[in-house]
């Protein structure tokens, strides 16, 4: 587990097999004592409802491979919201908690890490004591819709520049549409600080 899935080196691994009698009836090799391993292959997913190849070896020769139904729990703590957080809100480390999950019941996305909340936001609200997901939140814009800010462009050495309105929200290195103060004019250019857009 630690090998195929770093992050996850210290959560605790459980492998559910099916009715032990039916097992042996399916592993036995009569008159000789055998040993048995489990095989996990490289492009398995390690949790939840997998079939495993079972090797039944005779003096470390093996000598069948039986394919049985089994289930994987992955137990480690995940961030969880420790209050409701509305939508748009900072996330910061008073309004999260760890809980351990059994990671192979949640959906993908799963936040195992506070450092992955630094900086963001929700893009919804959430209820307390919700498991976070990397699609409930995101990176706090720079610039937030209807904030003023300066359409910048330079025409033949010279910086203009005009007051605009952001017509949605910002971040830097990206593009970002304006409206030109007092007239209808739209533009689309680059953010590149809290207050300054690069157009053409």
């Amino acid at each position: 587990m630690a090998k195929r899935y770093p992050n996850l080196s210290e959560a605790k691994t459980e492998v559910l097999l099916p009715d032990e009698k039916q097992l042996v009836r399916q592993l036995e090799v009569k008159g000789k004592n055998a040993a048995y391993s489990l095989d996990y292959p490289e492009n398995m997913r390690l949790m939840g409802k997998v079939v495993l190849p079972v090797n039944v070896a005779v003096n470390k020769d093996i000598v069948k491979t039986v394919m049985v139904q089994a289930k994987i729990k992955v137990i480690a703590p995940v961030v969880e919201t420790a209050q409701k957080i509305s939508k748009y809100q900072e996330l910061t480390r008073d309004k999260i908690m760890y809980v351990e999950r059994d990671l192979s019941v949640l959906p993908k996305g799963v936040i195992l890490d506070e450092e992955d909340i630094e900086g963001c936001e929700t893009v919804i609200t959430l209820q307390p004591d919700t498991v976070l997901l990397k699609q409930m939140i995101r990176k706090m814009p720079v610039v937030r819709k209807g904030q003023a800010v300066y359409a910048v462009s330079m025409a033949d050495g010279i910086t203009v520049s005009s007051k605009a309105i952001a017509l949605s929200d910002g971040f830097t290195g990206k593009n970002i549409r304006i409206k030109i103060d007092g007239t209808k004019k739209v533009l689309e250019g680059v953010l590149v600080s809290t207050i300054e857009v690069q157009v053409k």
